[in-house]
């Protein structure tokens, strides 16, 4: 399913976003 692996791959770069910011 694309619309899932696109969904994971959004989430994991959100939680590198919210893991960098403070």
């Amino acid at each position: 399913m694309i619309g899932e692996e696109r969904r994971g791959a959004a989430v994991k770069e959100a939680r590198k976003r919210k893991k960098g910011q403070p």
